[in-house]
């Protein structure tokens, strides 16, 4: 499989998901919503305040669902407070007492395109979700600055498995690093832990990405 093909897929999975969720869930539930209001318009005012009760946990579910969604699709904490910040949130939502800690050492970063605030964000997602399901007791991730671009390190403390290397979720991700003009490494030794580094050099990516010039390359199948 080609990177270009890959991202097509992968794109194509994701409106495959936002459609299902909107057909399924909005619709559905909108159409309720739909029904209920029809009824009151002749119903008494005792039966529209019930009807008004019963309705109201449809509207907070769909708007849940809406937020979540929209998390997915781009993490709102990266807009309001930073990767930096989001960073320190996420080993605080991540660190579970006598199971797994994760400890942040980091600093604030220049302003980053978007684009590869959400590709760091997702790799710290993708990474520690993978660990707390193999049981990993300890992660450290380590955020700097190097001259204008930013360098991502994660390391586990030996539960990370090497099939972890060849998962989907991080295939994909470093498809998304190259096309960004960035880099993404895994180094793994046995019993002694993983170390994955995410690098992203901005003038790198600007000169070799101008305008109008895609930055997907085919490798060999």
């Amino acid at each position: 499989m080609t990177l270009y093909q890959f991202e097509v897929n992968n794109h194509e999975d994701e409106r495959q998901k936002v459609a299902a969720y909107l057909n399924d869930a909005v619709t559905q539930t909108l159409s309720a919503l739909y029904i209920q209001l029809s009824l009151w318009r002749t119903a008494p005012e005792a039966q529209i305040r019930r009807e008004i009760t019963n309705a109201m946990p449809l509207l907070v579910d769909l708007m849940s669902g809406l937020n979540n969604l929209a998390r997915e699709l781009r993490p709102l904490e990266l807009d309001l407070l930073g990767l930096h910040e989001t960073l320190v949130l996420m080993a605080e939502l991540f660190t579970i007492p006598g199971q797994l800690t994760v400890t942040y050492d980091g600093a604030p970063t220049p302003e980053l395109p978007k684009e590869v605030s959400t590709a760091f964000f997702r790799l710290v997602q993708e990474v520690i979700i993978c660990l707390q399901k193999q049981g990993a007791a300890e992660v450290l991730l380590h955020l700097r600055t190097e001259g204008d671009g930013v360098r991502l390190i994660i390391r586990d403390n030996g539960k990370i498995t090497p099939d972890f290397v060849q998962e989907q979720s991080l295939f994909g991700l470093k498809v998304r690093f190259k096309q960004l003009n960035g880099r993404l490494t895994v180094d793994t030794q046995s019993n002694e832990g993983t170390t994955i580094t995410a690098v992203w050099p901005r003038s790198e990516a600007a000169s070799q990405n101008p305008p109008g010039r895609d930055p997907v390359q085919d490798e060999p199948s």
